[in-house]
């Protein structure tokens, strides 16, 4: 499975749509790995990228 960099938001070609597809592409396997009911490392994973974004969000507000 395809895994997302820590800064993955920030890294690279700085474009919205492709930004979209690099996560949509992560979540598709994130839903493959919780359907063969394989949470570990994934669910952590989740978790990290989730509290980047919510800091990167309070700090835009």
């Amino acid at each position: 499975m395809k895994k997302l960099h820590v800064n993955w938001l920030s890294d690279g070609l700085i474009d919205f749509e492709y930004k979209k597809y690099l996560l949509l592409d992560y979540l598709q396997g994130v839903k493959t790995e919780f359907g063969a009911q394989r949470l570990y490392p994934i669910f952590s994973d989740l978790i990290m990228h989730y509290q980047n974004l919510m800091q990167i969000k309070k700090i835009r507000n």
